[in-house]
């Protein structure tokens, strides 16, 4: 079995709770859409704007057809409740396959502070719609067996309650929150790199991780980290500057940048060029030499996990970038 993470996001002046009974019959057709060999809902979130579930699937069933199966009644029902000529959703459903025990833990989570995160309540067992409550014992099931739920945090009730609870204790940080949004689709990177005006696109993977990272600053704030982190790699003394112009070991760490930024999909290479005010011609060249040299092609293969955690040690906290200003 493997679990998946399927969510759908409300278009803009959408309400997934309008009208008196739209969240019941939701919560209705997630259970019934679950009834069938193979398939088993561990958890939902049913927000304003947002439908999360969290299903465990065997290789017969598919979560794209499970996710079409309710988008499909879900978007007939949103129309009948809101008479509105725009969308129902902002963009097709998402969805996200997770690792095993842990990973699976940590999106219980991440579910559970989700209300908190938009505003709706102060805590996740606050919030009146979440099965949360249902397995904690707090309200009568309506349906929902948690008992799936409950055996991912331990092998009795009592234990895993008490592991629930202690998980849910700790609340995520906005690094997390940026990561996780990133990832699952519900947050995109913002991106001034363009030729024309800012934009903002989707990022997952190592991209996602790098501008999670970054802060707010989007892909820009992103690249600054990656010139951070090659010119201590480059210069131990941290005396480089990257966007020095008649130097060769700045043209090398522009090119590693380069490297790395097209490798973890972070943004192409005529972006980065745009960012240190190369021609991308030249960039070209130079990221080729840098491919060609063993000490460099060392550094570009580097995971980006090992990337952030020397940016910590450098930096003797989680990395704070801001813009640099043009010269």
């Amino acid at each position: 079995m493997t679990v998946w993470h399927i969510h759908w996001q409300a278009a803009i002046g959408r309400d997934f709770l309008a009208g008196p009974d739209l969240h019941l019959r939701i919560r209705q057709r997630l259970f019934s859409a679950h009834r069938r060999p193979g398939a088993v809902l561990l958890t939902f979130n049913i927000l304003p704007t947002e439908i999360h579930l969290l299903s465990s699937l065997s290789a017969e069933c598919s979560p794209r057809t499970l996710a079409r199966s309710i988008g499909h009644v879900l978007g007939r029902w949103m129309r009948e409740a809101q008479a509105q000529q725009n969308p129902v959703l902002a963009r097709p459903y998402r969805v996200h396959e997770l690792l095993p025990t842990t990973d699976l833990q940590h999106e219980v989570c991440m579910l559970a502070w989700r209300p908190i995160r938009l505003g709706l309540c102060k805590t996740p067992s606050h919030d009146p719609r979440s099965p949360l409550r249902i397995a904690l014992g707090m309200t009568p099931a309506e349906g929902f067996d948690a008992r799936p739920l409950l055996r991912c945090f331990g092998a009795t009730v009592a234990d895993s309650r008490a592991s629930l609870r202690k998980r849910l204790r700790q609340r995520p940080s906005d690094a997390m929150w940026r990561l996780w949004e990133l990832t699952r689709g519900l947050l995109r990177a913002e991106s001034s790199l363009g030729p024309h005006s800012a934009v903002s696109r989707t990022v997952d993977g190592a991209a996602a991780s790098l501008v999670a990272a970054a802060g707010p600053g989007g892909i820009r704030a992103a690249l600054l980290l990656l010139e951070i982190w090659v010119a201590h790699r480059l210069d131990a003394a941290g005396t480089l500057r990257l966007d020095l112009r008649r130097n060769s070991l700045s043209a090398r760490g522009r090119a590693i940048v380069a490297c790395l930024a097209t490798g973890y999909r972070l943004c192409p290479a005529a972006a980065v060029a745009r960012h240190f005010g190369f021609a991308k011609a030249t960039l070209s060249e130079q990221m080729s030499a840098a491919r060609r040299r063993p000490d460099d092609r060392a550094l570009v293969a580097t995971h980006v996990e090992q990337v952030l955690a020397d940016l910590t040690v450098l930096q003797g906290r989680r990395p704070t970038v801001h813009h640099r200003t043009k010269q």
